[in-house]
């Protein structure tokens, strides 16, 4: 391979990973907007649930309360892995994986409230095998992540 060829797939390779990077930054920002959006409309509901509880307007307000929270919860950890992402790009699939605990802690929330029993196994059954998956994650791929750096017992 000639050194002018190289050089030549060098650049498409640099520019390819840059608009890649910007791409990504466009399409992150989108993102973060529109939960903005969500966590503003999920705000203003919550309140208006929270009304309806102090009011004693009916008891179905109390589930609808907790769905709300638990939406706010998650859209605001949605935002804090894509702030993650830039701070510490390793600890990205650590926080999306957190996100993933908080909507299964919420729906088994859900379905437990709402005392149907195939829904609870269902996502009891999806808590385990997402408990197993993020076991084997860190037990397979956050070693090799550890390895990588000193500990104070390796400078001794």
């Amino acid at each position: 391979m000639s050194r002018s060829l190289r050089k030549e797939s060098g650049t498409a390779a640099k520019i390819m990973i840059s608009y890649g990077k910007v791409l990504v930054i466009l399409v992150e920002i989108i993102v973060v907007a529109f939960i903005t959006v969500l966590i503003i409309l999920s705000t203003y509901y919550t309140a208006k649930d929270l009304m309806a509880a102090f009011e004693g307007e009916s008891s179905s307000s109390i589930p609808l309360l907790l769905n709300d929270i638990f939406l706010l919860i998650i859209y605001a950890e949605l935002v804090r892995s894509i702030v993650i992402g830039y701070r510490m790009p390793e600890m990205y699939l650590v926080s999306i994986a957190e996100v993933g605990f908080i909507v299964i802690v919420r729906e088994i929330i859900a379905s437990v409230i709402s005392a149907n029993g195939v829904n609870t196994a269902i996502v009891s059954s999806a808590a385990l095998m997402f408990a197993i998956i993020l076991w084997i994650f860190y037990g397979r791929v956050m070693p090799s992540k550890r390895r990588n750096v000193p500990t104070q017992q390796q400078g001794r």
